[in-house]
């Protein structure tokens, strides 16, 4: 069975690699069917269909890719909680490139295939944007 730490930082993995093709899809995918996602200044949002959505968003906005770091795992079974941040490259159409950083409460879960996916996503960024 892949342990916790294994199947989270392999989710991440394709969280980030997504980001870096532009695949909102791809992004999505790293979500529970479920999940809910609590970004800053908009409603909760709920699902994969949500989560394609509102990156499908961010990434016509500019954001280029993203680079997650965990700094605390508590790993509780099929479930655990993961509190890290996060360095985005954004390069907005036909503007600059810049780097926002931002922090993040994962709480994931085990799936029956035995791979893990993000349940609740909540996050804000560490400085407003623009």
């Amino acid at each position: 069975m892949v342990t916790a730490t294994q199947g989270i930082s392999e989710t991440t993995r394709q969280f980030e690699a997504a980001f870096a093709r532009g695949d909102a899809a791809g992004v999505a995918a790293c979500y529970t069917d479920d999940a809910a996602i609590l970004a800053p200044d908009v409603p909760m949002m709920t699902g994969k269909q949500a989560a394609q959505d509102y990156w499908q968003g961010g990434i016509d906005m500019g954001i280029k890719s993203v680079s997650l770091k965990t700094v605390n795992l508590e790993d509780k079974g099929d479930t655990a909680i993961d509190t890290g941040t996060v360095v985005a490259v954004i390069q907005p159409p036909g503007g600059q490139s810049m780097e926002a950083s931002a922090k993040f409460v994962v709480i994931w879960k085990r799936q029956a295939d035995g791979s893990w996916k993000m349940a609740v996503d909540c996050f804000n960024w560490d400085a407003p944007m623009g």
